[in-house]
């Protein structure tokens, strides 16, 4: 409902802005009432979607999230988590640590 009447309030801002349009003498003010419009225009069209959402019901949590597919051997895994094996290594830049 708060989405209709913000829909009503831009639409009628639109509309006032027109009329100025057409009464204004300044080419700086046209360029300016038209730049005016054309952000509530956009603002409009992020209402109406924002309308289009509304009532809609999310998707299942399974369906619109899973586990990734490891593509890394478990081997390797186990090796990484045993601290048998390192994934990178020092390059000279940072200090060495008694871990690695």
């Amino acid at each position: 409902m708060a989405l209709e009447a913000e829909l009503k309030q831009i639409d009628r801002k639109i509309d006032n802005l027109l009329d100025r349009v057409v009464e204004a003498d300044s080419q700086s003010l046209v360029v300016r009432y038209e730049n005016r419009i054309k952000e509530l225009e956009d603002s409009r069209i992020v209402m109406e979607e924002k309308a289009a959402q509304c009532g809609r019901t999310l998707a299942d949590f399974e369906k619109g999230f899973r586990t990734a597919p490891t593509t890394i051997p478990f081997k390797v895994l186990e090796g990484i988590r045993d601290g048998r094996s390192k994934m990178v290594g020092p390059l000279g830049l940072e200090p060495r640590t008694k871990g690695l």
